[in-house]
């Protein structure tokens, strides 16, 4: 895991990130670095998908 993988799953814990197309459209505009990341074919983002997966399976809170 690379560290823009690890400042885009910070950032998106922090701010209670919880769609991953909504977050694309937000780095395309705000962050062009981490969007151009993401769509790069060689950045393995899995584990941002993976992340955003787990948000929707997740049991909610109690």
């Amino acid at each position: 895991m690379n560290n823009t993988t690890l400042d885009i799953l910070q950032y998106c814990k922090e701010n209670n990130v919880t769609n991953y197309a909504d977050f694309l459209i937000w780095c395309k505009n705000n962050r062009k670095d981490w969007f151009r990341e993401m769509c790069d074919e060689t950045f393995e983002n899995h584990e941002i998908t993976d992340y955003f997966q787990s948000i929707k399976t997740a049991a909610p809170a109690v």
